[in-house]
């Protein structure tokens, strides 16, 4: 009795030698494709370069490379497809169909595989351009096989299920396919017996016939043997005129042997016969089974077709049951598709009523946001819109070098109450339109007019420019009062003259209302340029020593001397004359230097 532990090193030995095999196969696998990769020409396109092709990715399959076998499985399909070859192109997807399934691990994609190979092999068959060999060698050694390898794994994945559905239902034709032709084989081989079978009878006609021309031959000469002697014995008795006993004896004994001989021969010819008629009888019986085969056989293909029918005819009254059925569902899908449809178009048109409706009152909430910012910019400066806009509110901060500007017409007073009202306010409109667009060019800000008194300031970021700014702006501003003067006098009508001054210091800058917003700006330095406009001259631009020490290396100045202006004492005044040139700004540096 063999112990446990004996059975062990069997086994051992077993797997070790099973190793063995397995590497050495795989090592003559390998060879094998190295000797067939020499063989394979890139610009051959031949059916013997599609063959090796298969062949390399076949042995690649046996060792389990499938990624190197889908390359020359791309490139046989390819040759193939190219030149028409469906062997070649059958071969190459049943070896795709392992790939897909074994490696790339989609079922799904290698029973398409399979099937189209199938379709392929068969229609090769039908019309005898291979062998049943290699048909019956595709289903049972790659198709059903793959399909019972499917089987025994039971996965639940959607792509193993969908796969063994699809082999499932191909199935019943491929055992159908394979009996067919198990039975043609059959068939074939009792026809291939039977023309032996005639042959062998055809051969025994001719010995019986053979021998009936011997037996023949042979009685023919035994007679003519016998009426020879008879003759000889007749002449002789004749000629002694009496027959001895030895003689007529002899002549009995002749006919007794011919007759021996006659008999013989008859029933050797009979036995003949019978034995040909047996021959004709089974010759008989093998047609009639072979008919009998036949018509079995033709009977199972009528009959398989007919179940085929039938089962078609099901599958289309099921799938036409089952159309049906979808078709009014989907009747059914498409009216309530529709029926939201025109739900979902109605609140459309409502929502682009609404949305029409928001963007006409955005419009109008635009259009009057527009017009409060113009307002805005029109009451305060720029900056102080953008913190109003964007805090609700203004916090007042100190500036320590505003430039403010003021200025007064001359006899404004006397020359008003000459004037209409209207002509008043035209006229001032006229002026102060003019300053404001002066004080816009300049980046000054516009604080208030007071009668026909105008203030203006410039500073609250960048002082020392926006004090030179402010001087331009003076300058322009007598200008443009000095071309409307010349007009008025032509036109015969009350002309304006303008006092202008600007004193340059602190101020404290700020809105104060709630419902009627205003920008001011409070401090000595407001009050001092009032009183260098009130002690300047017409047409002319006065200006403290502050706001000259600022731009005097920009502009010609003249100085005033020490005049009193009121509640404030004496101060040094300076007029502005005009705008310095390059040349004069350069002497002017070089001297001070």
């Amino acid at each position: 009795m063999i112990t446990q532990e004996q059975r062990n090193i069997i086994f051992i030995l077993f797997y070790f030698l099973f190793g063995i095999f397995q590497v050495t196969n795989a090592q003559d696998n390998s060879a094998l494709i190295e000797k067939l990769k020499t063989q394979i020409n890139e610009k051959a396109k031949t059916y013997y370069q599609v063959q090796n092709l298969n062949l390399i990715a076949k042995k690649y399959i046996e060792n389990e490379k499938y990624k190197d076998a889908k390359i020359y499985l791309t490139k046989s399909e390819k040759l193939a497809t190219e030149l028409n070859y469906p062997q070649g192109l059958a071969e190459t997807y049943t070896y795709f169909g392992l790939v897909k399934a074994y490696y790339d691990e989609k079922p799904d994609e290698a029973f398409v595989y399979h099937e189209k190979a199938y379709r392929i092999y068969k229609q090769l068959f039908e019309t005898e351009k291979i062998k049943e060999e290699d048909m019956v060698n595709f289903l049972n050694n790659y198709a059903i096989d793959l399909y019972e390898n499917m089987k025994s794994k039971d996965s639940k994945k959607r792509r193993y299920r969908k796969a063994l559905d699809n082999f499932q239902k191909l199935q019943s034709e491929f055992k159908e396919y394979i009996a067919l032709i198990a039975s043609k084989k059959e068939l074939a081989e009792k026809e291939k017996t039977l023309k032996e079978k005639e042959s062998t009878i055809q051969q025994k006609e001719s010995t019986i016939k053979e021998k009936e021309s011997t037996i023949g031959n042979r009685t023919k000469e035994l007679i003519s043997k016998q009426l020879s002697l008879k003759n000889e014995i007749l002449a002789k008795a004749k000629i002694t005129g009496k027959l001895e006993a030895s003689e007529l004896e002899k002549m009995r004994l002749q006919d007794s042997i011919v007759g021996r001989n006659l008999e013989l021969s008859i029933q050797e010819i009979d036995n003949q016969k019978l034995l040909k008629e047996k021959a004709i009888k089974e010759k008989e019986t093998m047609s009639h089974k072979a008919e009998l085969n036949q018509n079995r056989l033709w009977f199972f293909v009528f009959a398989a077709s007919i179940v085929s029918l039938i089962v078609l005819v099901l599958f289309v009254i099921i799938w036409l049951k089952n159309q049906k059925k979808a078709n009014t569902a989907l009747q059914q899908k498409n009216i309530e598709i529709e029926l939201k449809s025109e739900e979902i178009r109605q609140q459309a048109e409502e929502i682009l009523a609404q949305r029409d409706a928001l963007e006409e009152k955005s419009q109008v909430l635009i259009q009057e946001q527009q017009k409060s910012e113009s307002l805005l910019a029109n009451i305060l400066p720029p900056h102080i819109v953008d913190e109003l806009k964007e805090k609700g509110l203004v916090t007042p901060s100190y500036h320590s070098k505003v430039s403010v500007i003021f200025t007064d017409f001359k006899g404004f007073t006397k020359i008003a109450a000459n004037m209409t009202a209207e002509e008043v306010v035209t006229e001032l409109s006229v002026c102060f339109e003019k300053f404001d667009t002066i004080m816009e060019k300049y980046n000054l800000d516009k604080i208030k007019t007071i009668g026909d008194g105008y203030m203006a300031a410039g500073g609250f970021f960048d002082a020392e420019q926006q004090a030179n700014n402010a001087i331009e702006a003076c300058l322009e501003m007598l200008d443009f009062m000095e071309e409307w003067k010349k007009q008025k006098i032509l036109q015969q009508k009350p002309i304006f003259e303008v006092r202008i001054g600007i004193h340059t210091g602190g101020v404290v800058a700020g809105v104060i209302g709630k419902k009627k917003f205003a920008y001011d700006i409070w401090g000595d330095t407001v009050n001092l340029a009032s009183r260098m406009e009130s002690s300047g001259e017409a047409g002319k631009l006065n200006v403290s020593e502050a706001t000259y020490n600022i731009i005097k290396d920009n502009f010609e100045c003249t100085p005033r001397g020490m005049i009193t202006a009121k509640n404030a004492g004496e101060m040094q005044m300076y007029f502005v004359e005009r705008k310095k040139e390059k040349e004069q700004k350069q002497e002017d540096l070089s001297y001070q230097n």
